[in-house]
């Protein structure tokens, strides 16, 4: 997510260099869904929620997490 997110302008021109050079429908398809206000505040917010739940998921597939002390 934080590559995307980093990167979301140079992905948003190329797809739209292939839709005015090529007319590529499915490049059309992405820009138009890339391109929205949703999708960027959905990628901001992923960005910053994802890293704390994945290690959060991490330490409950530890075999000796006892619930109680987690802080």
């Amino acid at each position: 997510m934080k590559n995307l997110l980093r990167n979301i302008t140079a992905v948003l021109d190329a797809l739209a260099e292939e839709v005015g050079n090529r007319k590529c429908p499915t490049a059309k398809g992405l820009y138009s869904f890339l391109a929205t206000y949703r999708f960027i505040s959905t990628l901001h917010l992923q960005a910053d929620v994802l890293p704390h739940l994945a290690r959060l998921s991490k330490l409950f597939q530890k075999d000796d997490v006892m619930f109680l002390v987690i802080m």
